[in-house]
């Protein structure tokens, strides 16, 4: 199973964190000074789970399952992923 981890760009469309459609578990860690927020595919500022700056969200995806983000302006976070 192999770790990955980095630091990927959050801008104000909403991408995958996640790019293959594997099983995953991961951890997001937002040390931005902004908020990322998080969901499917259709994920918005408006609609998403917050993650403040400072904060952490631990998830695991099945098969096929992926991960969004999106936020108000460019943050760049870190993202650590397992089993991609």
């Amino acid at each position: 199973m192999a770790i990955a981890h980095s630091r990927p760009t959050i801008t104000t469309a909403a991408a995958a964190l996640n790019l293959s459609g594997d099983r995953v578990a991961g951890v997001l860690y937002n040390n931005s000074g902004g908020t990322v927020y998080v969901g499917g595919s259709t994920v918005t500022t408006g609609t998403g789970l917050a993650i403040v700056d400072g904060a952490a969200l631990d998830f695991a995806l099945g098969e096929g399952e992926r991960i969004y983000a999106i936020a108000g302006s460019s943050l760049v976070v870190q993202l650590i992923l397992s089993g991609q």
